[in-house]
């Protein structure tokens, strides 16, 4: 039993190899193209995301729909009850918040959230269909903000750790790779084969493409603001000097374990986002920021099934496969990456 054990660790260990040696011989390749011929590329890029938004969209926009109401659904039956290992959480519910919530929003929230509304009111979203007035375009705006970065959001990073939660608290299976939780729907004989190698090399393409989509906003982010606050050029070395910073800190916090880690500098983000919200309540016209944002949530639930499902199939602005569609890729492409992560720090918790 113990030889065969060996063995099928040895099997891992080479399949392990095998599969990053040529995810990354692929990405290299894919990258260096893109180097190369960045005007072919780019166009190869946006005919690809025009075929996945415009032509693929009502399909997304049903599938996330469907995915929000099975959770909810399993939140109200006994399985919602599940308790994740059986044992206390392991981390106090302040920084498992604040770890799963800096994980999937932090770079991204600090830009878009500040933005993207007026990118929204330039594009003039309209549920009726029918001219709408300035301050309509702006509530609607506001609304469009929160539903994407909102419960259906998050709804597509949590199909993901409810499997992987699964797969490893409560089968105790330590295996955390995609494929690993394919073998309950497929069987364990295709997992170890082409299908789990081609499963893998998504969740690995996809993790390092959401990865570069983060980073890469949150470095172009802190160089800005550096440029501005020091006085000093914005340029691409700057940019790449915090992403090396970011990558030594990530690292060390990742060798040193989640616990002494990860958890403690969420604990820092949660105390530094209370310092950074009571300046801006403070500082800032505070009834202009809470009504805007209070009524903006209320229309947003308001109008929730009407924003997941509108395609504005008689005018045509592309509004919805534009942004709303993107998005639930966008946030499909992390998915994997977070639901791993989510999984792993959820010890102890209820799977509601």
């Amino acid at each position: 039993m113990e030889n065969l054990n060996k063995k099928k660790t040895k099997l891992s260990e080479r399949y392990e190899i095998i599969l990053m040696a040529i995810s990354v011989l692929l990405i290299v390749a894919f990258v260096t193209g893109l180097t190369l011929f960045p005007e072919e590329g780019n166009a190869l890029a946006n005919s690809i995301l025009k075929l996945l938004t415009h032509t693929f969209g009502s399909p997304i926009m049903i599938i996330t729909l469907v995915i929000l109401l099975f959770l909810i659904g399993i939140c109200f039956t006994k399985y919602g009850d599940i308790r994740l290992g059986n044992e206390k959480p392991k981390y106090k519910t302040i920084t498992w918040v604040a770890m799963m919530f800096f994980c999937g929003n932090g770079a991204g929230t600090v830009y878009w959230a500040f933005l993207e509304w007026g990118h929204f009111f330039n594009a003039s979203p309209q549920l009726n269909g029918a001219e709408i007035d300035e301050a309509m375009k702006y509530e609607l705006s506001m609304a469009y903000d929160f539903m994407h970065w909102g419960p259906s959001a998050w709804a597509m990073l949590c199909v993901f750790a409810l499997p992987f939660a699964y797969h490893y608290h409560i089968k105790k299976d330590e295996e955390l790779k995609l494929s690993a939780i394919c073998k309950y729907a497929v069987g364990e004989k295709h997992t170890h084969g082409l299908f789990g190698k081609i499963v893998d090399f998504i969740f690995i393409f996809a993790a390092v493409g959401s990865i570069s989509i983060t980073a890469g906003t949150s470095a172009s982010t802190i160089a800005s603001a550096l440029s501005d606050l020091l006085g000093i050029p914005n340029t691409f070395a700057l940019s790449v000097v915090i992403l090396l910073f970011v990558a030594v800190i990530y690292s060390f916090t990742s060798a040193v374990g989640i616990e002494k880690g990860m958890s403690k500098i969420s604990d820092s983000n949660v105390y530094l986002c209370m310092v950074l919200l009571a300046f801006i309540l403070i500082a800032g016209p505070t009834g202009f920021i809470i009504d805007p944002m209070l009524n903006s949530l209320g229309l947003m639930f308001d109008e929730f099934v009407r924003m997941s499902t509108w395609t504005d199939p008689v005018n045509g602005s592309g509004f919805p496969q534009d942004w709303t569609v993107f998005y639930w890729i966008y946030w499909f492409t992390f998915g994997p990456f977070t639901g791993l992560y989510v999984a792993k720090i959820s010890k102890g918790r209820k799977i509601k």
